[in-house]
């Protein structure tokens, strides 16, 4: 199988555990794992997302803005399934960079994030408020 062929769970679950495991990633099989995640960002779950920010953000790994914008722009249109977990996650990730977030990203965020308040976890909170 090739890249164009992988899942966008397999996508994240590979981002995750490697940044889980604290195991760098060569720099070709980096770039090929981001574009591959910014390609199928739409087909992601909430889950997926939060991973994938989290885990690039335990990482390090140097991304164009255009992925965060893929990003941003999925977890939009799926924001309603998010719960505090991924939502705590999702920001983390792009807390780690500095990310500018877009208005109408951030406050469906916001909102979001106030429907769900009541599951937050300290950790996720903390996270949350990064």
């Amino acid at each position: 199988r090739t890249h164009a062929d992988w899942r966008p769970q397999e996508v994240s679950n590979l981002f995750w555990a490697l940044s889980k495991l604290q195991v760098g990633m060569k720099p070709n099989l980096e770039a090929v794992m981001v574009m591959v995640a910014e390609e199928k960002a739409p087909e992601f779950t909430a889950q997926g997302l939060a991973n994938i920010t989290w885990a690039i953000g335990r990482s390090k790994i140097l991304v164009e803005y255009e992925f965060w914008q893929a990003i941003q722009e999925s977890a939009e249109e799926i924001i309603d399934t998010f719960d505090a977990q991924n939502l705590s996650n999702l920001i983390w990730g792009f807390a780690q960079f500095s990310i500018v977030l877009n208005p109408s990203f951030l406050l469906a965020f916001q909102k979001q994030a106030l429907v769900v308040a009541p599951t937050f976890t300290c950790k996720g909170l903390g996270m949350l408020l990064w």
